[in-house]
């Protein structure tokens, strides 16, 4: 097994070798083309490009280096090796930059000579690999190129699990951006690796932290998680937060999106409607999603001033998924101003597809590809594509290289093996035996126990009212089982 991964790798090492001196042949070749051959060669790449070539444009600019001396000559290397991972052609790139030579180069180009070593090296999914590449110290950069540096490393520290490093090279790239779009993606960035951190994280950091910008950022995260759901709560929150660290003035687009949540949270719609499954196959599904509404309702009522809720339950499997408007519009006219489901992704499609949403709608499923969304619709759940290609990343990550695939012999299957086979295999990961075989469909199904629906409550704030007129099966599931 030992001779096995070292045979690999001596492989992978001499084709590596191999494309670097074929790079630096074609280079040596072409030395003696004449000058004015460069111009009509860059015109060349851009038509090339612009007809969406890279791959032709790239080459275009390799055999145009060959004639140039440094520094113009490693510009168009880095160039070419650009497109090539544009292409998705990462070993090619990586060849053409480990036959860049440093001599000649300036600050600049050798940082962006690092940092596209560092981009082929996050397209292999190799963060650790890619943050070995990249140089700790950006002084002496142009904006430009330490920004795009910054905007790397804060790609690989998250994908290393640094979110720490992450947010600090965020932080450290927002004085280098100029265009407002940049400054606005930068910002949400920075927001979002913030929001993985645990409270008990935010809060370690924040008693480490040394420079006030950092300090500022997860205090103001430390508010987001913590913060009780009142507006005057978040409103004096954040005037101590802001007399604490007057001279921080690009948090307000957050601010103002924070104070908009806190905002909503307190408008309750006073009946909500849940179209579930109460028996079939996804019962304990339905069942489960229920018992979760339900914790929800109760502990609302509890609140002391809370506003009245009144909760209904409909019965999807007592219609068909193409009849899941008639449930939708009779849970309307009983006063429904919010509705939770349906389950089932064909009745979540008839939905989309009908146009006719009246109240905002919190489908726990996804449409099917290519459906519209209308306004008041919002999808809640994963879609098994993702979950695969997630896995494949995760696996490539744990250092897997070789993968096995066992799914179902159906669309469902066809579809999850696709998707991780796809993923996997850009990264680097190849499959074994090749001949995949597919299992057959399940004969059977679980058995599942019977819903009750004779609940009925009227405490608190609000009643709970179960419908079961109707009774028939629901045919697919929420989230992860979805077809």
């Amino acid at each position: 097994m030992i001779h096995g991964r070292t045979h690999t790798m001596t492989r992978r090492v001499i084709t590596r070798l191999s494309l670097t001196s074929c790079v630096v042949l074609l280079l040596g070749a072409c030395a003696q083309t004449p000058t004015h051959q460069v111009a009509s060669w860059e015109q060349q790449a851009q038509t090339q490009l612009q007809a969406g070539h890279p791959t032709m444009a790239a080459d275009t600019y390799l055999k145009a280096a060959a004639s140039l001396l440094p520094p113009q000559r490693q510009q168009l290397m880095l160039k070419a090796a650009s497109l090539l991972l544009q292409a998705r052609l990462p070993t090619r790139a990586r060849a053409v930059i480990e036959a860049i030579s440093p001599t000649g180069m300036s600050p600049d180009d050798l940082a962006s000579k690092a940092t596209l070593a560092a981009r082929v090296a996050l397209f292999e999914h190799q963060p650790s690999e890619a943050l070995a590449a990249l140089p700790t110290d950006t002084t002496g950069l142009s904006a430009p190129v330490a920004a795009e540096l910054l905007d790397v490393r804060a790609q690989a520290e998250q994908l290393n699990g640094n979110l720490l490093g992450a947010i600090q090279a965020r932080i450290a790239r927002a004085p280098m951006l100029v265009q407002a779009q940049a400054i606005d993606d930068n910002r949400h960035a920075l927001w979002e690796t913030l929001s993985q951190a645990s409270p008990t994280q935010t809060r370690l950091w924040l008693q480490q932290a040394s420079t006030p910008t950092l300090k500022s950022w997860l205090a103001l995260a430390l508010i987001a998680k913590t913060t009780p759901a009142a507006p005057t709560a978040l409103t004096q929150a954040i005037a101590r937060w802001r007399q604490q660290y007057p001279q921080i003035s690009d948090a307000d687009p957050i601010i103002d999106a924070l104070k908009a949540q806190w905002q909503a949270m307190q408008v309750y719609p006073a009946h909500i409607a849940v179209l579930l499954p109460l028996s079939g196959h996804f019962e304990p599904v339905a069942q489960a999603i229920l018992d979760g509404v339900l914790t929800a309702y109760y502990r609302h009522s509890q609140q002391t001033d809370a506003p009245d809720v009144n909760l209904r339950v409909y019965d999807t499997a007592a219609v068909q998924p193409s009849q899941i408007m008639t449930l939708y519009a009779r849970a309307v006219r009983n006063g429904a101003q919010y509705v939770i489901g349906p389950l089932d992704r064909d009745a979540v499609t008839q939905l989309a597809q009908s146009g006719q949403l009246s109240v905002p709608t919190l489908a726990l499923n996804r449409v099917a590809n290519g459906t519209p969304l209308p306004g008041q619709l919002y999808q809640f759940g994963l879609i098994p594509e993702s979950e695969a290609s997630q896995v494949a990343e995760r696996a490539s990550l744990d250092g897997h290289s070789r993968a096995i695939v066992l799914v179902p012999d159906s669309n469902w299957g066809s579809r999850v093996a696709t998707a991780f086979t796809d993923r996997f295999q850009q990264l680097g990961g190849r499959f074994w035996p090749r001949d995949a075989t597919t299992l057959p469909p399940p004969t059977s199904r679980p058995p599942s126990s019977t819903p009750s629906t004779s609940i009925t409550a009227t405490q608190g704030a609000g009643r709970y009212l179960p419908l079961s007129d109707d009774q028939s099966t629901s045919r697919r599931g929420v989230a992860r089982m979805s077809t």
